[in-house]
């Protein structure tokens, strides 16, 4: 197989797309991740020429293309993979909700939508009381509340409401889930945040990850070349002992 992908083998490389795991063995030298990355472009290239090809290679392509410093990249992986999971006959409305459920989506919108990030060493998170405070007007926080907790706003009308169907969403009668200015009041409700806790979803974990994510470094600077609003940095832990 290790001579066949050097060759650039077409089959080869769908066959490991296939199952990865089973040829994680190839990628373990220095190099392996940089040529895990180069092969599934290979594939996410040649599945654009070929439709045809093996739905899980495609999606593991994507997944590992998914995972870069560059959201508008990220984006363009996802939206791929968001098209074949509806192409798929099997998938559930969760399946197809989650590459737009995915971190780099949820920020990709929040940012898009003019949020920023204000960074003072800490690395933020998604804290109901942090957001309670802030809703007082007792609290700063290193993201805007009401941008963020706004993300079902930046899907699009489709998505939002196989979102709202998922979840059992019934803060706002279906005819108006489209409706931006109620969903905006209702971001400073209880029940609310109640329903971003709330199984099966667990949406407030999603975004604080999302956050968390977006805050450790090396994502700041990746993000302010983008020409994205982050100021500031965090500090990163790495676990190793500096005596």
């Amino acid at each position: 197989m290790r001579d066949a992908l050097s060759r650039g083998d077409r089959e080869a490389a769908i066959e490991v797309m296939r199952e990865p795991q089973r040829y994680r063995a190839l990628f373990k030298d220095p190099q392996g991740s940089e040529r895990y990355l180069a092969l599934a472009q290979q594939v996410a290239d040649d599945a654009q020429q070929h439709p045809c090809m093996d739905r899980t290679s495609q999606l593991n392509a994507y997944a590992a293309l998914t995972g870069g410093l560059d959201l508008a990249r990220s984006i363009h992986y996802l939206s791929l993979s968001a098209r074949l999971i509806e192409q798929d006959p099997a998938a559930s409305d969760q399946d197809k909700l989650e590459p737009w459920l995915h971190p780099h989506a949820l920020m990709h919108g929040y940012f898009e939508a003019g949020g920023g990030l204000a960074l003072d060493g800490e690395v933020p998170g998604l804290d109901r009381a942090g957001i309670e405070a802030w809703r007082r007007g007792q609290r700063t926080l290193a993201y805007q509340p009401e941008l963020l907790l706004a993300f079902p706003l930046h899907m699009d009308d489709p998505q939002r409401e196989r979102l709202f169907r998922v979840t059992g969403f019934t803060l706002l009668p279906a005819p108006r889930w489209h409706d931006h200015t109620a969903l905006r009041a209702l971001i400073h409700s209880d029940a609310y945040l109640d329903w971003l806790d709330a199984a099966p979803l667990h949406l407030a974990s999603r975004l604080s990850m999302a956050l968390e994510e977006m805050a450790t470094p090396p994502w700041p600077e990746h993000l302010r070349a983008a020409g994205y609003q982050v100021r500031g940095e965090t500090s990163w832990d790495d676990g190793t002992d500096s005596d």
